[in-house]
């Protein structure tokens, strides 16, 4: 026998996995994921700090478009979660730019057609 509460949670949960796949849904789309490095192949000038004034890290910074707000969370697929961190150049402001380790790395990453889902909030 099913207690009113356990109902309320099953009912809860479904309601959750709803709205959780509509936003995921609404915020998803198909974008050129690119990578790079620290490098001045990469950057211009080696060592240089990100857009937003912050040392790049591999496994968290990305370059978004400028549509995107600094911090805003990213979930790239087959890549996991990074945050918008440093910028694009304008005529590839429509990729999203993976920071790499090293340059070897980001070369071995290449051009890549992939989901990704905006998080909903930001660091």
């Amino acid at each position: 026998m099913r207690t009113k509460a356990a109902v309320g949670i099953k009912r809860f949960l479904l309601f959750l996995l709803i709205t959780l796949s509509a936003y995921a849904a609404e915020n998803t789309g198909l974008y050129t994921v690119t990578a790079y490095c620290h490098c001045a192949k990469c950057c211009g000038r080696a060592g240089q700090p990100t857009a937003n004034g912050k040392m790049p890290t591999a496994g968290v910074t990305v370059a978004g478009p400028r549509a995107l707000p600094f911090g805003t969370r990213l979930f790239i697929e087959g890549v996991g979660e990074r945050v918008v961190e440093d910028r694009q150049s304008k005529r590839f402001d429509d990729r999203i730019d993976i920071f790499m380790p090293d340059h070897e790395t980001a070369l071995k990453f290449g051009v890549r057609k992939l989901h990704v889902t905006l998080g909903n909030g930001s660091y």
